[in-house]
């Protein structure tokens, strides 16, 4: 490991709970990456990591040991683009969060089938409201306006990693009899 390397994955020691000095994670983080990714591979990974807020990169902290060598990608894709997985869509749906344009949908439809009588007259004027920038929303309690919006994809992951990231791990341990049926082994913390 060269020292450009080591000072990339030196940014992840301060995602370090226990109080371990730098170089024992430095050389953990790098032997476990090393298993399953080049040099350059890794580079790329902390460069990534390094562009990414605090909840995202202590969830993938946290996580690094939990992760199969055989499904370190599928985490990774999990991480920057959980789109497609259960677990986000989840929370979006526990969180009542949508698009701004699914919103505006909802509410055309709804006038459409009940006039006057549509719920959507509570929150429409609220969405008006909201800065013509942000992409995502989420109804407040009673559902005549909005808690929080978002105004891109990264912002509304970053927000669920920081709020449940216990998730990663949750999506992990439901994957693992699926990693452990493969060859490879795991990823283990020296």
């Amino acid at each position: 490991m060269d020292m450009e390397l080591k000072q990339k994955i030196a940014y992840m020691t301060q995602y370090d709970k226990g109080g371990m000095d730098d170089e024992p994670i430095i050389d953990n983080i790098y032997n476990n990456l090393s298993v399953t990714m080049s040099d350059e591979q890794i580079g790329e990974f902390m460069s990534w990591c390094g562009d990414q807020n605090d909840g995202v990169n202590q969830a993938i902290y946290d996580h690094m040991d939990q992760i199969g060598v055989s499904n370190y990608n599928e985490i990774m894709d999990f991480v920057k683009d959980p789109s497609g997985q259960t677990v986000f869509e989840e929370w979006k749906e526990d969180r009542r969060i949508f698009e701004i344009s699914t919103l505006e949908e909802m509410a055309d439809q709804e006038l459409k089938e009940r006039g006057i009588d549509a719920n959507c007259l509570f929150w429409v004027p609220e969405l008006w409201k909201i800065d013509k920038g942000a992409k995502y929303a989420a109804f407040n309690g009673y559902e005549n306006g909005f808690d929080d919006t978002w105004d891109d994809d990264e912002t509304l992951i970053a927000t669920f990693l920081q709020e449940e990231p216990e998730r990663i791990g949750d999506f992990i341990d439901e994957n693992k009899q699926q990693i452990q049926q493969k060859p490879q082994s795991g990823m283990q913390r020296k």
